[in-house]
């Protein structure tokens, strides 16, 4: 039987918990990347000086770990998250099912929190 973050208790929980923002953080630094591409720069005028540095130094590992990926990955990742295509046309492009592309975006997804966490 599988257990959702609601089944699952302390340690179990807590390592769900750990993960599922893992992976928020790798979508949300992807997506700010997506959109430095297209122009658009993060106010400056952060008030903690450190972020901004460990920010650029975690883009720079993403942005590199992005560029390694096999080229069908790298596409669905810019499709979805440069050019804001949702995943059932991302994968209709490259010519995959949506449940496939969705599959796949998973694995990319993990692998790039792989690369974020490491850091």
């Amino acid at each position: 039987q599988q257990k959702g973050i609601g089944a699952a208790t302390g340690a179990d929980a807590l390592s769900q918990i750990k993960q599922a923002l893992s992976a928020i953080r790798t979508m949300y630094i992807t997506s700010l990347e997506g959109l430095r591409e297209q122009g658009f720069e993060p106010a400056a005028d952060i008030e903690e000086p450190g972020i901004g540095i460990d920010t650029a130094k975690l883009a720079a590992r993403l942005r590199e770990a992005i560029e390694a990926l096999p080229e069908k990955e790298r596409a669905l990742i810019k499709m979805h998250y440069w050019e804001g295509k949702n995943l059932l046309e991302a994968g209709a492009e490259l010519g995959i099912s949506k449940s496939w592309a969705s599959r796949l975006h998973g694995q990319v997804v993990d692998r790039l929190r792989a690369v974020i966490d490491s850091g």
